[in-house]
């Protein structure tokens, strides 16, 4: 049978395959359409019209999935990975941005009238931005650092990549605006050289904070330089490799700040500050079952934000995702939150074992708000160390792990942590339940104790009712 041909009943169809990187983008993993004809030589006729319909349509739910950018721009960039790709032939890319740019012509003629010669008219940097996107289909994208960096960007969701998700890309497009700021966005990239790039390293490592206290950290500095870098090595390799231009930040690193005696940014809790935390702010506050669950297990806010009622059982808890491989595992629940665990479990309203959290922030986190009320209940509280923080609770549990003698690759399991080099069974994978494995992580995590709360969080928590109603967070009156 012909390529891309289907006959179905007496009828001939297109039956074009959606490739991987675009079905999440697409939502199917085929597209089909009938070609109204039952002669298979009028089929054959007629199947690259509706090739070139059924990409050309991609492109434009490309475009749509992704808002940022000139719509003509995103879609020449969508046809253009597509023919890089081998889905797309160069005389369907031209046909199928031909027919786009006719509708984007009429479009403008509707908004804006015509000219004399009969001509859209239209605003000059609208016609600029028309003239980059046919550069584009025509394999010459504009190489200024603006255009560049949004090109960039965008092939994140060309390639449906979910691996990068929003804060993360909101970070990369910010670090490289600041750059391209500094250099200046009608610059090639390619004029951008070494000794400008070490320029910008140093002009960081000088710079103020969002709030102008202090600098940024070697950290903060590294990041940035990571991000600008990334756009670099991807748009040196968008053309034959025999004509890569030299990366301007490679080996371009922060200068090595020596921290003598340095205070640690980040100290765990003290059964003090724990107690004075779960005695006082009230138990059907979902913050109480936040930090009770973490203080005894040692996990990540968001693995235990985003926990469903499906993935716990009576011994354990599953972490099915996370940021890295390491962090799916299986959990031990601590005798002490067990009560808690169950009553969450039972009296769930929105199938998470923590209900009534609202998701927040770029990547829609359901620990996202309940982290940023935390502070303020913390402060109240008269816990005024800035360096105990809700996610410090995890380096509590490692640090008392660490302290009993706890093998390196049972603490691993246990709080999903990754070791370079590590080969232990069973990191990044579930634990098998009941197994050796299984009964030794939990008879390890069972040895974390805060000496009388573990009684009193065992009581309170059997008696949970949590108050899912939004509560505010109270801000300090001005003076």
């Amino acid at each position: 049978m012909s390529k891309y041909l289907k006959q179905r009943k007496l009828g001939w169809y297109v039956l074009l395959p959606v490739p991987k990187e675009l079905q999440q983008i697409l939502g199917k993993d085929r597209t089909e359409r009938t070609l109204r004809t039952r002669d298979k030589r009028e089929a054959e006729k007629r199947k690259h019209a509706a090739i070139v319909s059924i990409q050309r349509e991609w492109a434009e739910e490309v475009k749509a999935h992704n808002a940022n950018g000139h719509p003509l721009q995103n879609t020449a960039e969508a046809l253009m990975w597509h023919q890089e790709k081998g889905h797309a032939t160069a005389q369907d890319t031209a046909a199928a941005f031909d027919a786009s740019l006719e509708d984007h012509l009429d479009a403008m003629a509707k908004q804006h009238g015509r000219d004399r010669e009969g001509h859209p008219r239209m605003p000059e940097g609208e016609l600029q931005a028309i003239r980059r996107a046919v550069r584009t289909a025509a394999g010459k994208p504009d190489e200024t650092l603006g255009p560049a960096l949004d090109r960039h960007l965008d092939s994140y969701a060309l390639a449906g990549d979910r691996a990068v998700n929003a804060s993360t890309l909101d970070a990369k497009r910010t670090h490289c605006e600041e750059f391209i700021a500094w250099a200046g966005k009608d610059r090639s990239w390619r004029d951008v050289t070494h000794e400008e790039a070490e320029a910008y390293r140093d002009k960081l490592a000088v710079q103020k904070k969002g709030k102008g206290v202090g600098t940024l950290s070697p950290t903060s500095v590294a990041l940035r330089l990571a991000n600008v870098r990334g756009m670099f090595e991807w748009l040196r390799r968008k053309g034959p490799r025999t004509q890569w231009p030299p990366n301007p930040f490679e080996e371009v690193e922060p200068p090595k700040v020596t921290k003598r005696g340095a205070q640690r940014k980040r100290r765990g809790w003290t059964d003090d500050e724990l107690s004075r935390f779960l005695r006082s702010v009230p138990s059907d506050d979902p913050q109480w079952s936040l930090v009770a669950l973490l203080a005894y297990s040692g996990a990540r806010r968001e693995e235990v934000a985003a926990l469903r009622v499906e993935d716990v059982e009576e011994t354990s808890f599953l972490i099915r995702t996370g940021k890295r491989q390491a962090s799916i595992r299986r959990v031990p629940v601590h005798p002490a939150v067990a009560p808690l665990m169950a009553r969450l479990v039972e009296t769930s309203s929105d199938g998470y074992v923590i209900s009534g959290l609202t998701p927040g922030g770029k990547d829609k986190k359901r620990g996202h708000a309940i982290g940023k009320r935390f502070g303020h209940t913390l402060r109240a509280l008269g816990i005024t160390d800035t360096r105990v923080t809700l996610h410090t609770l995890r380096n509590t549990v490692v640090s008392r792990l660490k302290a009993d003698n706890v093998p390196l690759p049972t603490l691993q399991r246990i709080v999903g942590h990754e070791e370079t080099g590590s080969t232990e069974d069973y990191i990044g994978e579930e634990v098998p339940k009941d197994s050796a494995v299984d009964k030794d992580n939990r008879a390890t995590l069972a040895r974390i104790t805060y000496g009388a709360l573990d009684e009193y969080v065992k009581k309170t928590g059997a008696a949970v009712e949590l108050d899912t109603k939004a509560r505010r967070r109270k801000r300090p009156r001005a003076a």
